[in-house]
């Protein structure tokens, strides 16, 4: 985001919601709805079934000053904390760090289905209590206003109908 406010950049692809929307000006780039993506709480498979009356629930989660922490803590963990007892054993800023802890059986995590999805459909992870523990996320495109030439028509016509394939479904 840093780098598209000081014109370092020329696309931006990145997760917003309606309360957190990325603070591109309009006059500085162009937005496209690419499509949409869900955070789940996910676990092993095998973890779930220790949920009910076990001991706390080992949670892998990012920092609250992050924009995934900001929807978590915000959002999401009232709802969490009032199902289960939770303990916090571990905070990354990365998806890519907390689904790899996850996969190793070091707890939970909230994680974007565009990343967990394969894992759910092969069994290697779990979503736990999808219908309730969820909280969705647009994937947006920012883009330098259009120059005109050829590479800005070609990245136009390409985004444009990527956003129209990417109404995504996951597991």
């Amino acid at each position: 985001i840093e780098m598209m406010l000081r014109n370092e950049a020329d696309l931006l692809i990145c997760h917003e919601t309606e309360k957190l929307p990325a603070p591109i000006p309009t006059s500085a780039a162009i937005r496209l709805l690419a499509g949409r993506d869900t955070m789940v709480l996910a676990g092993l498979p095998a973890s779930i079934d220790s949920l009910a009356g076990g001991p706390p629930l080992p949670l892998l989660t990012y920092p609250q000053s992050s924009f995934f922490g900001t929807i978590i803590w915000d959002q999401a963990m009232p709802q969490l904390t009032a199902a289960f007892d939770v303990e916090t054993v571990c905070i990354s800023a990365f998806s890519s760090a907390l689904r790899a802890m996850v996969l190793s059986g070091l707890g939970m995590a909230w994680l974007p289905m565009s990343l967990i999805g394969p894992d759910i459909k092969s069994n290697l992870l779990a979503a736990i209590q999808p219908e309730k523990f969820n909280h969705p996320l647009d994937i947006v495109a920012y883009a330098r206003h259009p120059k005109g030439n050829d590479q800005d028509v070609a990245m136009w016509q390409h985004l444009g109908h990527s956003a129209m394939l990417a109404e995504m479904s996951w597991p």
